[in-house]
């Protein structure tokens, strides 16, 4: 547990994102429903299936970000200061999509999908903002993914001297259909 909560200048200078929209008064209400935690390089934040109920916003250290299939790992990026993680996971309380883990010690603060309900009900401004928020990040991370699987399918016809250049727009549109549930 992390002894020393963030203040609100603090919290605004590491997540200016969501600070600018916050009142004095809706800050704190936010910072008064965090807790602090702390992982040590090598733990996992959350796990691929298992499921998830918090958002966890980074303060210190970084974050590995990985999809998982079976014995395979492919590594998405990483998450670091000011960054945060489990904006899906706070709307539904389902699985993970991702397995996070700690890749140096890394101190988080953390909601949970309760705490974030009980802020709906009583702060419905502050709600609406974090629900903006995380819109943003999910639409960027959305975008960041057409982008590698574009860049991924077009190296793949590069490395492997694929001249069928159809055959990588059907793999992509193929994925990209998938992704975004298109039929």
């Amino acid at each position: 547990m992390i002894e020393k909560m963030l203040n609100q200048e603090e919290f605004r200078d590491c997540f200016p994102q969501i600070a600018r929209h916050l009142q004095k008064s809706e800050l704190d209400t936010m910072l008064n429903s965090l807790e602090g935690c702390e992982f040590d390089a090598g733990e996992p934040v959350t796990r691929d299936g298992e499921t998830v109920d918090a958002l966890y916003f980074v303060v210190d250290g970084a974050l590995d970000c990985y999809l998982e299939k079976n014995s395979d790992r492919f590594q998405l990026g990483m998450i670091t200061k000011g960054q945060y993680i489990g904006e899906v996971a706070i709307l539904d309380g389902g699985p993970a999509s991702t397995t996070v883990i700690a890749a140096t010690k890394a101190r988080l603060l953390k909601m949970t999908q309760d705490r974030f309900q009980q802020l709906r009900a009583a702060e419905p401004r502050l709600a609406s903002t974090l629900l903006h928020a995380f819109c943003e990040m999910l639409i960027e991370r959305v975008h960041s993914s057409d982008e590698l699987l574009l860049g991924t399918l077009l190296k793949l016809k590069q490395d492997l001297d694929i001249s069928d250049t159809g055959k990588i727009r059907e793999m992509f549109a193929e994925a990209y259909q998938q992704l975004h549930s298109y039929e």
